[in-house]
């Protein structure tokens, strides 16, 4: 079975231009931009080759070329996909395989999309088993690649496997703790509701943090709160949730920074409510399109709804800034910010001003990617 030609995806994108933009963004208190997404409109009849295996299995394959690209990520407009058919999609050296995304992948959503691979080159073959009629099959699947995400920005690459050494670098601030620092010791359940954001907004993929929820049914509704101005000054309704992908485990091992080891995605969410950024409190909730698996032992956070300050005035965070590994900061103090509503930013006193200690590793602070993570105390029975 020969390889497919490789496709070039023609495009204009100035990387230098796009950092500049970037950088005025962050000063702007913006969340971080890691790649822009390229137009594009690939389906199994317009592009691509099939292939027969003398099993009758039948592969259709393609093969993309994305010039100067740091790492990539496709979209999908349509991605249903019937039983016995399923999707791997892999960078330009099979250094990672992504896949098989099946039926079970995007459960009741027609929109997809799916993780970032090293370098400038993605690969996608559709599967369909042997003994499956190969007409009727396709006539029940719905699959269509409509953006490509051009990675600019190398906070986002560091840890992707096949990334050259010489692309890589720290991307959140020295003085940052891993939450598996001794800093952690007693969030070790904590930490395993907040996870890592990777959303599509206008034509942006950006980094947050969300956490997962509990609600007073406590019947395990997937819900992810984070922060309004994850948005990115876009209406709810004008962003597709369908395509944004949680993250969750995407933390170092131990102390010190190294490969994520049990990183796992679910893609895929519903808006069920928001406070904006400007005259209110700052906080979006959404619902996860999937259930998350119990096997991934994830935890969902309880709330305190009180108009009072707690009586012990510490706080935690947990977190990911600038998309970093899952890092944790201690606050040893916080009380009520007098934020002026006429500043027209935050609600005036909706709001917890903090300060973050100095402890054994660092003195964790928060950054851009930070935003959406909840800051925590004690649980109190």
């Amino acid at each position: 079975m020969k390889n497919p030609p490789v496709q070039v995806v023609e495009h204009a994108l100035d990387v230098e231009q796009l950092l500049q933009e970037e950088a005025e963004a962050e000063r702007l208190g913006m969340p971080p931009k890691v790649a822009e997404q390229i137009p594009v409109y690939y389906t199994l009849e317009n592009a691509g080759r099939w292939d027969s295996l003398p099993d009758g299995t039948h592969i259709w394959r393609l093969h993309l070329e994305v010039p100067g690209a740091l790492a990539l990520l496709a979209s999908y407009h349509a991605f249903v996909l019937p039983e016995g058919v399923s999707l791997f999609v892999y960078d330009g050296n099979r250094s990672r395989v992504l896949g098989a995304y099946t039926r079970a992948s995007n459960p009741g959503q027609g929109r997809f999309s799916t993780e970032m691979l090293a370098g400038d080159e993605i690969c996608f073959e559709l599967v369909v088993e042997a003994g499956l009629p190969l007409a009727e099959t396709l006539a029940r699947t719905r699959f269509s690649i409509d953006g490509i995400g051009f990675c600019f920005n190398k906070i986002s690459v560091r840890y992707l496997p096949g990334m050259p050494v010489e692309e890589s670098k720290a991307v959140s601030s020295w003085c940052m703790i891993n939450v598996n620092c001794e800093e952690g010791a007693d969030w070790q359940v904590d930490k395993k509701s907040v996870c890592k954001m990777l959303m599509l907004v206008g034509n942006a993929w950006s980094l947050c943090t969300g956490t997962v929820m509990n609600n007073t049914a406590q019947d395990m509704t997937p819900y992810v709160a984070t922060a309004y101005h994850c948005l990115s000054g876009q209406e709810p309704e004008n962003v597709d949730f369908s395509q944004w992908q949680f993250i969750f485990d995407y933390e170092a091992p131990a102390c010190e920074d190294a490969q994520p080891l049990e990183s796992k995605t679910l893609t895929g969410a519903y808006f069920r409510a928001g406070t904006r950024s400007v005259g209110e409190s700052d906080g979006l909730l959404l619902e996860l399109a999937s259930d998350i698996p119990r096997s991934w032992g994830v935890y969902y956070s309880g709330w305190d709804r009180r108009e009072q300050l707690p009586e012990d005035l510490s706080g935690t965070n947990i977190h990911h800034p600038q998309g970093d590994l899952k890092k944790i900061s201690k606050a040893v103090d916080m009380a009520v910010a007098t934020w002026s509503a006429s500043s027209g930013q935050g609600d005036a006193d909706a709001h917890f001003q903090v300060d973050y200690a100095y402890t054994e590793n660092g003195r964790s602070i928060i950054e851009g990617g930070s935003s959406g993570s909840g800051l925590r105390n004690e649980a109190i029975f």
